[in-house]
């Protein structure tokens, strides 16, 4: 109900131009956009990127066109050392999850085009290894499954799932997703394992990540953005494990790990650490920080406080259901800003 209030409202005003008068609203922040995929265009009536966390190529040029026309989009290490600020413009980062090869051929292509840098956060298992994600193994296999139940033996439990339709398979992804967030990240590989083999769908690695929305960057696009100098990389864990779930000997050796293999690929120093899933606590914190990092990027909705500096920067996620009004006021609007205010009031 708010939320509908709040798209009303972003619509109205991005109708009337009014968010091309406020960039530089919170001019003592920088915000920072999130996203993950680029991809062609949107399956319908599909399983696939059912969330939107992966946007549609021309959706994504608008945004950029927009960002070009009324912000002023810096690095992410210009914006953290205070270089190359605006005070007349929206200051904005760019920032990209996971290490999809889209985001090469699609959004790093788009941007140039622009002129506009960008932060790129990689799972090393992913990209290095090509080992495809697990949220993406788990959606091919319950989209392609032929079977019309599922019976799963898990923590003591039964539970028994329906197939034959596709909101049937929605319930079963969302418990999938759910309990490999939440189970001993060292386990779960078994897990999904274990899932494949009861939903009677192989899943060969290379196979899978032909597909063009499941591919992962290649070292010698990463190579190529980062002797551009509009691309900086940062890790996102080796295998993207919900960190607060692990041992600190598995925590460690993902913060390490992945730091040293992405500054092998891109030649960078490598000194931000994107949280995966956003999940975190003080142990995660200090081991990221143990490890070599700077900063830390979440999903929490938050901006940058120039005067503060804080070491744990939020994000604001850009997902397929956000709209230009919607867009245009996360950037440059007070409207987010007081819907997150409420929301986080209760």
């Amino acid at each position: 109900m708010l939320y509908s209030l709040v798209t009303s409202l972003c619509e109205m005003a991005y109708a009337s131009g009014l968010n091309r008068f406020m960039g530089t609203y919170g001019k003592n922040s920088v915000i920072f956009l999130m996203y993950h995929g680029i991809i062609k265009s949107r399956p319908h009536d599909s399983l696939k990127n059912h969330y939107g966390y992966n946007i549609e190529e021309k959706e994504f040029e608008s945004q950029v066109q927009y960002l070009a026309s009324h912000c002023n989009v810096i690095k992410a290490s210009d914006a953290l050392s205070g270089s190359n600020l605006s005070r007349n413009k929206k200051n904005v980062v760019i920032t990209f999850d996971d290490g999809y090869r889209n985001n090469y051929t699609s959004a790093y292509s788009i941007l140039t085009k622009y002129d506009l840098p960008a932060l790129y956060s990689i799972s090393t298992d992913f990209v290095a290894d090509r080992i495809p994600l697990w949220n993406d193994v788990i959606e091919y296999a319950v989209m392609n499954t032929t079977k019309n139940t599922l019976k799963i033996k898990y923590d003591d439990s039964e539970y028994d799932f329906m197939l034959g339709t596709k909101d049937n398979k929605i319930k079963l992804y969302n418990w999938l997703l759910s309990n490999c967030i939440e189970i001993k990240q060292e386990m779960r590989e078994g897990f999904v394992s274990d899932i494949l083999k009861g939903l009677d769908v192989p899943v060969n690695n290379e196979k899978l990540l032909r597909d063009q929305d499941y591919e992962p960057m290649k070292p010698d696009d990463i190579r190529i953005m980062a002797d551009s100098g509009m691309a900086e990389f940062a890790s996102h864990s080796v295998h993207h494990y919900t960190l607060t779930n692990t041992t600190i000997e598995t925590l460690l050796n993902e913060a390490t790990e992945s730091k040293n293999r992405i500054e092998e690929l891109s030649g960078q120093q490598c000194k931000y650490f994107c949280i995966p899933g956003g999940h975190y606590n003080q142990q995660v914190t200090n081991a990221v920080f143990k490890a070599g990092y700077e900063k830390i990027f979440t999903s929490e909705v938050t901006e940058f406080d120039l005067m503060k500096k804080p070491d744990i920067i939020g994000r604001y996620c850009i997902t397929g259901s956000v709209n230009m009004a919607l867009f245009a006021d996360m950037i440059q609007g007070p409207i987010h800003r007081l819907y997150y205010f409420i929301k986080s009031m209760g």
